[in-house]
């Protein structure tokens, strides 16, 4: 049994359920960075999969041309089957020990579950079970390609179980909800209106296990969504009862909720968009925008006179940091987002090394100067005020350190290299960078923002007079 779970049906036995928070059902924004000789960042893996809603809560489809692709599961231990039988199979966390310890009233470590019968049509309940921490959906590598020509879309996911000791869980029954961020879909409504009994298919997953899929479904008459719509995909786990006799199903709700992503075109290849048509739509940011959340893409509209620009002039240093007009491109899904970072420090050399990769979940084709991108790092961002950082380093290896990047209320520091190599990212395409810093520059840098910094090619990538480049955070 999970600590989880016994600590929350011990917290049952004595004082009840704990009362709501407000803040205690959400995701932490903020990844922690552990100091070591090398510390990995947990990176996006991959995401969720496909019941698309229309009209009001719409029609649930599990069939389209292209039909649901199997479930590919992996799992680095396997666990063995336990017997069936009337109780809780010991050692492998069921639907009656969920149940047993769940109740109506959220806490810190509930998610959202619903139990409904297992004859047709279902009739659901919602309750919340111990469940925070038994599943991880990767942000930012949820695919939606949607095909006008077919009236249905296609989803990927991907899902890894990391409880603590096995789960029993229909792997192959993963049930995904698409929906446009602004609207709101009934998981029950979904639930209720599904045309389908689970079959037997049961496997105890333990820890580490991932399994991932693609599915098309139709998008009816009225879809929810199209091309270029921000997207979010949630997952229905069904964990199952131990009794074979069981006349309920048990279904947890994983959250995709805080990163959306943008619904790409799968009739055929999107045209390449490039700065200037990225500009079109951007306004202001403030350095006190804290509220943009992981929806909004932000960047830095440089402008420049031509022949101070390193990529376009040789009379200049091979490197240049001028301060940019901070700009917000979007607010409903990002284009970039970083997928993994770590850092690696050589105590005899004094250096810090970060390897950090990223990927353009924009559902487009993007013309982005890898070969320019950079890593950022802001070591005391939220204390320094904007213009007074007493140091600014730009290196010729793509690496740009400062007490704060802020130079005004609304102007940003954006590192431009000599240094230059576009190339045309496909939606989901990855591409990565390393930085080397002096460690003894940044001894705390476990605390400090780090962000890749990555230049957007124009439609007339000769001209030097203004630049536009991309900032993906990792840890902000």
């Amino acid at each position: 049994m999970t600590s989880v779970l016994e600590e929350a049906m011990a917290r049952r036995a004595t004082a009840g359920l704990a009362l709501y928070a407000p803040g205690s059902l959400e995701a932490a924004a903020h990844s922690r960075v552990r100091r070591a000789r090398t510390m990995r960042g947990l990176g996006i893996a991959g995401v969720a999969a496909a019941v698309v809603v229309a009209g009001a809560w719409g029609a649930v489809a599990l069939d389209g041309h292209r039909g649901a692709v199997a479930p590919a599961v992996t799992s680095p231990t396997p666990s063995p089957s336990a017997s069936s039988g009337a109780d809780a199979t010991p050692g492998v966390l069921t639907a009656e020990d969920l149940t047993g310890a769940g109740g109506t009233v959220p806490d810190a470590d509930s998610l959202p579950a619903y139990l409904c019968t297992s004859t047709l049509p279902r009739s659901c309940e919602e309750l919340f079970v111990p469940a925070r921490g038994l599943f991880s959906m990767a942000p930012g590598s949820t695919r939606v390609e949607v095909s006008a020509l077919e009236s249905s879309a296609e989803v990927t996911w991907e899902l890894t179980y990391t409880g603590d000791e096995p789960a029993r869980v229909a792997t192959g029954w993963i049930l995904p909800v698409a929906r446009a961020t602004d609207d709101y879909v009934g998981p029950a409504d979904t639930l209720e209106g599904l045309s389908i009994q689970l079959p037997q298919d049961l496997r105890d997953v333990g820890a580490g296990t991932t399994v991932a899929s693609s599915t098309v479904v139709s998008l009816g008459s009225a879809p929810s969504f199209a091309v270029g719509t921000a997207v979010i995909v949630d997952l229905l786990v069904p964990v199952a009862f131990a009794d074979p006799d069981a006349t309920r199903e048990l279904w947890i709700l994983v959250d995709g909720g805080n990163h959306p992503v943008t619904a790409s075109d799968g009739d055929a290849a999107a045209g390449t968009v490039t700065a200037d048509e990225l500009r079109t739509e951007a306004f202001t940011r403030h350095r006190e925008d804290y509220d943009l959340g992981t929806h909004a893409q932000t960047a830095l509209d440089c402008r420049l006179d031509a022949s101070l620009n390193p990529r376009t002039s040789t009379s200049v240093e091979d490197v240049s940091a001028p301060a940019c007009d901070a700009v917000v491109l979007t607010t409903e899904a990002p284009l970039i987002a970083v997928t993994e970072m770590r850092f690696d420090v050589d105590d005899v050399a004094h250096t810090l090394t970060v390897r950090w990769t990223a990927q353009n979940v924009s559902g487009q084709r993007l013309n982005l100067d890898t070969g320019a991108a950079a890593v950022a790092l802001e070591t005391e961002y939220e204390s320094t005020e904007p213009g007074a950082s007493e140091f600014l380093g730009a290196g010729r290896a793509g690496t740009l350190l400062a007490q704060t990047l802020w130079e005004t209320e609304t102007t940003r520091h954006g590192l431009l290299r000599r240094a230059t190599s576009v190339e045309t990212l496909e939606p989901w395409q990855l591409f990565a960078g390393t930085g080397t810093f002096d460690v003894r520059e940044v001894p705390d840098f476990a605390a400090a923002l780090a962000t890749v910094q990555v230049r957007v090619a124009g439609a007339d990538d000769f001209a030097g007079d203004r630049e536009l480049i991309l900032e993906a955070s990792w840890n902000n």
